[in-house]
């Protein structure tokens, strides 16, 4: 096969190649267009949160109810109560209460 054969072999492919590069990448900016709207629309909703302050009650006590954004420490572990509640954190309870730091070695 000659140079000549293979230029034109490529001139006849390089349109192809050049397509399908345009429509991979226009599908990547468009998911990532998406996921960007996403997280924008996440964002905005916590930051216009009102009313909801984040306070440290300390260590969590039995029969103690806790309100929205109290945040409790319970056997090394941070937890903030994501409705005002009385149930014990990590008690398998995953809507009253989120961990934050999970204990463990350091």
């Amino acid at each position: 096969m000659t140079v000549s054969q293979l230029e034109s072999i490529v001139r006849g492919i390089a349109p192809a190649i050049s397509q399908r590069i345009k429509q991979t990448v226009a599908r990547s900016e468009q998911a990532l267009s998406e996921r960007l709207t996403d997280l924008e629309l996440r964002i905005a909703k916590v930051e216009n949160r009102k009313g909801v302050s984040v306070t440290y009650e300390g260590t969590y006590e039995h029969e103690r109810s806790y309100g929205v954004g109290s945040l409790v420490t319970r056997r090394g572990g941070l937890w903030l109560a994501l409705r005002d509640t009385s149930e014990v954190p990590g008690s398998g309870t995953a809507d009253h209460w989120r961990l934050v730091v999970k204990s463990g070695e350091a």
